[in-house]
C-alpha cells in the first residue's frame, strides 16, 4: 500500500497535443450544442404541428434522438470525458444512418456527413498524437 501523502499533489503536465485535444473537444461541444438547439427549434417553433403529425414515427423518433443525444454528447465533450466522445461518435453514426434511410431529414446531408467525417478524423488524429506523446 502506498504511503499517504500530505500536502499538494504535483500537477500532471499535459502535452501540447493533449491540450489541443481538450480545446478541440470543447469547440466541437459548442457546435453540438448549436445543433441540439437547431433540432429543438424544429420541434418548438412548428406552429402547424406538422412535425408531430408526421406519417412516419421513425421521423419523430430520429428527431427526438438527436434533440437529446446532441446535448448529451456536447456535455460529455465539454467535460473532455471518454463517454462524451463515445456518445458523439454514436450521434455521427446516427447521422450516417438517417442520411442513408431518409436523406431529406437533415438539411444538406452531404455537407453534414462531410463535416462529421472531417471532425471525426481530426479527433482521431489529435487523440492518437496525444496518446503517443503521453507515453514518450
Amino acid at each position: 500500500m502506498p504511503p499517504i501523502s500530505v500536502g499538494a499533489r504535483p500537477r500532471e503536465t499535459k502535452s501540447r497535443f493533449g491540450t489541443g485535444l481538450s480545446v478541440f473537444m470543447r469547440c466541437v461541444a459548442v457546435l453540438w450544442i448549436a445543433e441540439g438547439l437547431l433540432q429543438w427549434t424544429n420541434v418548438l417553433t412548428d406552429p402547424s404541428g406538422a412535425i408531430m403529425s408526421s406519417d412516419s414515427p421513425l421521423h419523430i423518433a430520429a428527431l427526438f434522438f438527436f434533440c437529446v443525444l446532441d446535448f448529451v454528447a456536447a456535455v460529455g465533450l465539454w467535460l473532455v470525458a471518454p463517454w462524451g466522445a463515445a456518445v458523439w461518435m454514436a450521434t455521427i453514426l446516427g447521422h450516417v444512418v438517417v442520411v442513408a434511410l431518409a436523406p431529406d431529414f437533415l438539411p444538406g446531408p452531404a455537407a453534414v456527413i462531410t463535416s462529421d467525417v472531417v471532425l471525426l478524423s481530426a479527433y482521431c488524429a489529435l487523440a492518437w498524437w496525444a496518446a503517443r506523446n503521453e507515453t514518450t
